[in-house]
């Protein structure tokens, strides 16, 4: 999950807006049978719209309801990709998965693994990093910011979590990683 400081500011500065995350999740998942998710996402009349296109093979999935962000999936090669949410065209591109076996080791984020990471850290340093948004007055921003810090840092001494569930010989094996911010 990606977390749109921009769009959070945007959206909290409107009149009578409650703090609601703006942002986007993004899956990757191996697909053994692709054909049980093919049968739930095939389009039909009277549900949810949803819009098939084939892209390289790959049967993809838009998912159009409404009250709720634009859903994307993309079924092929045994994988099985979702992007919902905001656009992540202001963000920089990264190798977010090398990146982050890098700093919790070679398996993790891997084939065969599900894991997961929170990074409290980061979402508090891009709620306090100095933002601009046209739209909302530099006096108001700071306020909304310092605001939106103060109610993290409140909510939870948490930094980090991190944990991998990896198949073992006799089971499964669980990994974690817990970092607790300094008072």
């Amino acid at each position: 999950m990606y977390f749109d400081a921009r769009a959070f500011f945007l959206h909290l500065a409107e009149t009578d807006a409650k703090p609601e995350p703006r942002g986007a999740l993004l899956i990757r998942a191996g697909v053994d049978r692709p054909e049980a998710l093919q049968k739930l996402l095939e389009p039909r009349s009277g549900g949810i719209p949803i819009l098939r296109t084939d892209v390289d093979g790959d049967a993809v999935y838009d998912i159009r309801a409404s009250g709720l962000p634009a859903v994307s999936v993309r079924l092929g090669r045994g994988r099985l990709d979702v992007r919902a949410g905001e656009s992540l065209e202001g963000r920089p591109v990264t190798e977010l998965g090398k990146a982050l076996r890098e700093r919790f080791g070679p398996e993790a984020f891997g084939a065969g693994h599900a894991t997961a990471m929170v990074d409290v850290a980061a979402l508090l340093s891009e709620l306090e990093r100095p933002a601009t948004v046209p739209e909302v007055p530099p006096q108001r921003l700071a306020l909304l910011q310092g605001f939106a810090a103060a109610f993290v840092r409140q909510l939870t001494s948490i930094d980090m979590v991190f944990l991998d569930l990896a198949p073992s010989p006799t089971g499964a094996r669980l990994r974690g990683t817990l970092t607790l911010r300094p008072r």
